[in-house]
C-alpha cells in the first residue's frame, strides 16, 4: 500500500508543480488586497466571501505567500494534507482490521486522483482540503473511541471540531451534529468541559451569521420547487467518486446514496453515535449546498469538481464503518469502495489534464500580455479567461497591486 500511496502523492504533486502558475485564479483575485497587505489582516481574515467565512484558510494561505509570494504554495500544502491523509489512514485501516489490504489503496487514489483540480491548481482551494481532512481526523477519532477512553476522544473531536468550523460554511455544517454528541457524551460522563466546547461552538455559529448576507450573485433557495435541491444535493453526493459524475451523475449519486443507507444501517446497529453523527454533517453538507444552489437557472450545479473533496469523507466514513462491523462487511464493503475508486481513475485523470491543460494555456496567454506591458483593460480584453470572470474593476486593481509588489512575472 506504501508504493500506491507514494506514486499518488507524487503523481499529485507532479500535477500542481506542472500545471500550477504563479497567478492568481478566479476567487484568488478577490484576496489580493489581503494577500499584498493593503487591508487590515484581522477584518481580511473574517470578510465573508461568496457563502463562507474562512479565517483559518486565509491565515494559513496568508502566512505562506508572505513567507514564499508563490500562489503555488497553497497547491502544494492541499496536497500534503490530503496525503498525509491517507497515510494515516492506511494506518487506521491496518490497525482495524489487523493486517494491511490492497483495499486500502482507497485512500491515497480517492484523496489525491487528478479529479480534484479545482481545488489542485488554485492555492486558496485549502479551505476545502483542510474542511476534508479536519472530516477525516474526526473519523479517525470516533473510530478509535472505546468505552475507556471515551471522554478524552471527546476533548480531542471537540477540538478538531472548533478548528473545522473555521474552514467556512462546509465545516458548519458538521458543527450542530457533532455537538449534539458530545452534549450527549459530556452530561452521561458528566464532562462539563465538554458542554463548555458545545457552548463555544454554538456561539461561533451566532457570530459566524452575524452580519451575513446572502452574495448578491446568488439566487435565493428555490423553496417553491423543493426537488431542484434534491436533485443538486444528490449531484454533490454523487462527486464523492470525482468528475465520473458529471457524465452520469444518476449512477453516481445512486452508488453514494445507496452506500450512505448501508453505512446508516450499521451505524444504527452498532449504536455508534459519534459516527452516526459524522455521517449526518456530511449528508447534510450536500444538503445544505443543494439548497444553496436550488435557485440556480442550471440543472448542473452540483457538478463541479471542487465538491469532490467535500463529499468523499462520506466513502471514507463507510469504509471504516464496514471494517469496524467485521464478518462480510469488512470483506465486501472495503472491496466495492476501492473497486469504484479504480474504476473511476482513469475519466477523473483525462478530466483533469484536459481541465489543467486549458487553465494553464489561458494563464500563459495572461503572461504573455502581462510581460508586454499592455494596460490592465487591455489584458482583459484579450485574455478568455479573465473576461468570463466577471471580476474586471477586482482585476484592474490587483495587476497594479502585483506589478508594485514585484510577484512573479508582473514584477
Amino acid at each position: 500500500m506504501g508504493i500506491i500511496w507514494a506514486l499518488m502523492t507524487l503523481s499529485a504533486l507532479g500535477f500542481v508543480l506542472h500545471f500550477g502558475r504563479n497567478a492568481p485564479w478566479a476567487d484568488e483575485w478577490e484576496t489580493l488586497p489581503g494577500l499584498l497587505n493593503r487591508t487590515p489582516l484581522l477584518s481580511w481574515l473574517w470578510v465573508q466571501h461568496n457563502e463562507h467565512r474562512l479565517p483559518l484558510p486565509r491565515l494559513i494561505f496568508w502566512i505562506l505567500f508572505q513567507l514564499t509570494h508563490d500562489f503555488r504554495s497553497g497547491m502544494v500544502l492541499q496536497v500534503l494534507l490530503l496525503s498525509v491523509t491517507a497515510f494515516g489512514f492506511l494506518r487506521l485501516a491496518r490497525r482495524i482490521r489487523g493486517q494491511s489490504s490492497i483495499a486500502d489503496a482507497f485512500f491515497p487514489i480517492a484523496l489525491l486522483h487528478w479529479g480534484h483540480v479545482e481545488n489542485f491548481v488554485m492555492g486558496y482551494q485549502i479551505c476545502f482540503a483542510l474542511t476534508a481532512c479536519g472530516v477525516f481526523g474526526l473519523l479517525a477519532i470516533l473510530a478509535k473511541t472505546t468505552e475507556a477512553n471515551r471522554v478524552r476522544s471527546g476533548y480531542i473531536a471537540g477540538g478538531v471540531l472548533l478548528m473545522l468550523a473555521t474552514t467556512g460554511g462546509s465545516g458548519l455544517a458538521f458543527v450542530p451534529p457533532v455537538c449534539a454528541w458530545l452534549l450527549y457524551l459530556g452530561y452521561r460522563e458528566r464532562a462539563s468541559g465538554l458542554l463548555v466546547i458545545v457552548a463555544i461552538a454554538i456561539a461561533y455559529i451566532g457570530f459566524y451569521l452575524s452580519g451575513y448576507a446572502r452574495p448578491p450573485a446568488h439566487p435565493s433557495p428555490n423553496w417553491s420547487q423543493p426537488e431542484r435541491a434534491g436533485v443538486v444535493a444528490a449531484q454533490v453526493l454523487g462527486m464523492s467518486v470525482g468528475t465520473p459524475a458529471m457524465s452520469n451523475w444518476p449512477i453516481a449519486a445512486s452508488y453514494a446514496i445507496g452506500v450512505v443507507a448501508v453505512t446508516l444501517f450499521l451505524l444504527i446497529r452498532s449504536r455508534s453515535l459519534g459516527l452516526l453523527m459524522l455521517l449526518a454533517g456530511a449528508v447534510g453538507l450536500a444538503i445544505a449546498i443543494g439548497i444553496g444552489r436550488s435557485g440556480f437557472a442550471s440543472d448542473t450545479m452540483g457538478l463541479w469538481s471542487r465538491y469532490s473533496l467535500l463529499t468523499v469523507p462520506v466513502l471514507g466514513i463507510a469504509y471504516i464503518v464496514c471494517l469496524q462491523a467485521g464478518g462480510k462487511w469488512a470483506r465486501f464493503g472495503p472491496m466495492i469502495l476501492v473497486s469504484v475508486a479504480v474504476l473511476s481513475l482513469p475519466q477523473n485523470v483525462q478530466f483533469g489534464y484536459g481541465w489543467a491543460s486549458s487553465y494553464a494555456e489561458d494563464m500563459d496567454a495572461m503572461e504573455a500580455d502581462v510581460r508586454t506591458g499592455l494596460p490592465a483593460n487591455e489584458v482583459i480584453r484579450r485574455n478568455r479567461y479573465l473576461s468570463q470572470l466577471d471580476r474586471d474593476e477586482q482585476i484592474r486593481v490587483g495587476i497594479p497591486l502585483l506589478q508594485n509588489a514585484g510577484i512573479s512575472y508582473f514584477r
